[in-house]
């Protein structure tokens, strides 16, 4: 929770905003912050690697033991994600969702 009173002075501070998390609520406080400071640098910290690279790198790893090929071009995928209403109306609220 962010109150008013300090969204005024986060405006009038012209510091960078720095949000620790790229996960779905660091992301769209992100997105919903860029739309209240436009001008404000808005900095996302992520801790934890892409993790498409560990399935590469397993590939790569048992590539001769593989039959299936269930980790080839894991690095190209795209990650699926199973959102709650929750999540979905967030999205909605960043603009970034449509029915």
């Amino acid at each position: 929770f962010i109150s008013k009173n300090h969204l005024q002075s986060m405006s009038a501070s012209n510091k960078p905003i720095v949000i620790v998390g790229a996960g779905l609520s660091g992301c769209c406080i992100a997105l919903l912050l860029t739309k209240i400071f436009k001008t404000t640098k808005i900095i996302v910290i992520e801790g934890r690697d892409d993790y498409r690279k560990e399935l590469q790198r397993i590939n790569e790893a048992t590539k001769q033991n593989s039959i299936h090929g269930q980790f080839d071009n894991a690095a190209t995928r795209s990650i699926n994600l199973a959102l709650s209403h929750r999540g979905i109306c967030a999205l909605k609220e960043c603009g970034v969702y449509d029915d």
